[in-house]
């Protein structure tokens, strides 16, 4: 849960179906919160004198009802108020990411790709960086001690890393009197492509993958 921070909503220029729409999710909406909400039509008088009631003219800009202007007398205060329109192209998000520096696995539904590394030095760090051209995975971490016995470091969680990497780090703080092996499980729902890269910091000594 999150504190309520809110103090008060002024929702102007609201057509009629706003009002229907919003009926139906007012038994949703906490009764604290219902208080904070005022919505207007095109009444402009009715909501600029609402909002004259919370706001000091001074710091309203006089599109809005208050006094305020820009240097230039522009109404809007568009150099403090950003009044939206068409977002630039630098601004949109690529799907692709860039996975040059990173090694590729081809892996089929349902099977297990296993990663290892023998851990020498207590406090190394295994970092990884996920990344799949769509769908999700299962991910888990492992300590592995004899021939097949596992310990789970990091449970098996399904991630979605086909719009985002999923990153993360693994301390090792003990190594024991022979080296230990971590063991990356990954399980995908799809055939999938997976784009990966392993950061050891610290002596840690990557095995051939199962």
């Amino acid at each position: 849960m999150y504190p309520e921070i809110l103090y008060r909503v002024y929702i102007i220029n609201a057509p009629k179906i706003f009002s229907i729409l919003y009926s139906v999710l007012l038994p949703f909406i906490d009764e604290r919160t219902k208080k904070k909400i005022q919505i207007f039509g095109h009444d402009s008088n009715q909501w600029k004198t609402a909002i004259l009631e919370d706001v000091a003219p001074e710091e309203l800009p006089a599109m809005y009802g208050g006094t305020k202007t820009d240097p230039d007398g522009n109404p809007n205060c568009i150099s403090l108020v950003n009044m939206g329109g068409t977002v630039p192209k630098s601004y949109y998000m690529s799907y692709k990411l860039n996975t040059s520096h990173k090694k590729s696995l081809s892996i089929s539904r349902g099977d297990i790709e296993t990663l290892e590394f023998e851990i020498k030095v207590a406090g190394s760090v295994l970092k990884w960086d996920f990344h799949s051209e769509e769908n999700d995975i299962s991910f888990a971490v492992y300590r592995k001690q004899g021939i097949s016995e596992l310990f789970a470091i990091l449970p098996p969680i399904r991630v979605d890393c086909g719009m985002s990497a999923e990153e993360g780090e693994i301390r090792c703080d003990e190594t024991g009197d022979k080296p230990k092996l971590l063991s990356i499980n990954v399980v995908t729902y799809q055939n999938l492509k997976l784009s990966h890269e392993l950061l050891i910091v610290g002596e840690m000594k990557e095995t051939d993958a199962e």
